[in-house]
């Protein structure tokens, strides 16, 4: 039988686990605002600069679903068709204009790095390790083209006169080969791995390279000029845009053997998140996350009868505004989406 004080000390402690209970089920706020907040989560058909703030992105779909673990190289075909290098089979994809593929061929190596689309129809392909340059024809059927003595190609590109050049590791050594498979070194690099090559609007080679992470132009004669002498290990891919601008992605450390990073000891990347293109859909999903996403090249006209608020009267009636507001995100939930915005359906 329950003395008084006893029912007295479990009511206590009832009221201790209601209130714990209670308490446990506070919210909690947060504030999403910087670009360092939005890119720790995924990206998706939106962008953010430096200041935190979100545009509309370029948008991505799915072309085609390969079997292999590892997806290297793309070359396009004039007619549209997409070849794919994969590894770790050395096979290589042929997807065309519908995203319908196949393996168009299947090298004896494990991977293929590079890919070049041939003058006149075919595919270059460029297997690894200790692999060669195959000269394949549209029907799939395959010759050798060049068989270099390095362990790895990284790298092929084609210039006008349908001459062919390839970088190689590891021992950053680039190859120039004729339309007629005859091959000689165009440029020895003091560097481990010739990882990435491109052609200016002048027609001349740029190359970036691994362990140093550099990015020479070279001349007609295979001549290097440094361009940039980055603090980076590697170079890995290099673009070149038609205003003549060249980009570089560039890394630090490679993980395995046979890669770019070499064995010296890598320093350490400039500060701050690395760049990122989009942002994610997980951003909208944040409970306490109110988002307007911009569309800074819409043309906007100053239209009083639309305005939202009862107040009419504005100096601006009329006027041609750029930049606008493409979407409005509430607690996740879209409430606003503007088609006049390029992409905004995305949101919908």
């Amino acid at each position: 039988m329950l003395t008084r004080s006893t029912r007295l000390a479990a009511t206590l402690i009832g009221c201790a686990v209601v209130a714990a209970a209670v308490g446990a089920a506070s919210p909690t706020f947060w504030q999403t605002a910087t670009e360092a907040d939005f890119l720790r989560g995924e990206v998706e058909n939106l962008a953010i600069d430096p200041f935190g703030r979100l545009t509309l992105g370029p948008s991505t779909s799915p072309v085609y679903e390969a079997s292999a673990p590892f997806l290297w190289a793309t070359a396009t075909a004039p007619d549209g068709t997409l070849y794919v290098g994969s590894g770790n089979e050395g096979q290589v994809y042929k997807i065309d204009a519908n995203g319908r593929g196949q393996v168009f061929f299947d090298s004896d190596e494990l991977e293929v790095h590079a890919l070049a689309a041939v003058p006149g129809g075919g595919v270059y392909v460029a297997t690894s390790p200790n692999g060669k340059i195959y000269k394949v024809d549209a029907g799939g059927k395959a010759t050798t083209f060049y068989d270099p003595p390095d362990a790895y190609i990284w790298s092929l590109v084609v210039d006008r006169t349908g001459t062919v050049y390839a970088g190689t590791g590891d021992k950053g050594t680039i190859y120039k080969i004729t339309p007629d498979g005859r091959g000689t070194v165009f440029y020895q690099a003091k560097a481990t791995h010739a990882m990435t090559l491109a052609f200016d609007r002048e027609g001349r080679l740029i190359a970036g390279t691994g362990s140093p992470g550099r990015v020479f132009r070279l001349d007609a004669n295979g001549k290097p000029f440094v361009l940039f002498d980055s603090s980076y290990s590697e170079i890995h891919q290099i673009r070149v845009d038609p205003a003549g601008n060249i980009y570089a992605t560039a890394l630090t450390g490679r993980p395995g053997g046979g890669g770019g990073g070499g064995d010296a000891p890598a320093p350490p990347p400039p500060a701050g998140p690395p760049p990122v293109a989009t942002v994610s859909t997980e951003i909208t999903a944040v409970a306490v996350a109110d988002i307007s996403v911009l569309a800074p090249d819409l043309a906007v006209t100053v239209d009083a009868s639309k305005f939202k608020s009862k107040a009419r009267n504005t100096p601006f009636g009329g006027w041609q505004l750029k930049g606008g507001v493409a979407a409005t995100i509430v607690s996740g939930r879209t409430v606003y989406v503007n088609d006049l915005a390029d992409g905004a359906a995305a949101f919908r």
